[in-house]
């Protein structure tokens, strides 16, 4: 479970049109944003940070969805 204090805090700070994310609304807020995302760009981002590229085969939008539902 987030830290929504912290979260809403960050959110704020970006100026974002989410509103208030609270326990009730935080899986549809993230799942939300992660259907839009360019799944190119996430990889990129986030191949760095993997210990080997076979982890890769498991880091997938629709595997991250989900797990989100």
């Amino acid at each position: 479970m987030p830290n929504f204090v912290f979260l809403n805090n960050a959110v704020a700070q970006q100026k974002s049109d989410f509103g208030q994310i609270r326990e009730n609304n935080w899986l549809d807020i993230v799942r939300s944003k992660v259907e839009v995302l360019d799944w190119t760009s996430v990889v990129t981002d986030v191949r760095p940070f993997l210990e080997s590229e076979d982890d890769l085969l498991a880091f997938t939008q629709e595997g991250l969805l989900s797990l989100l539902r």
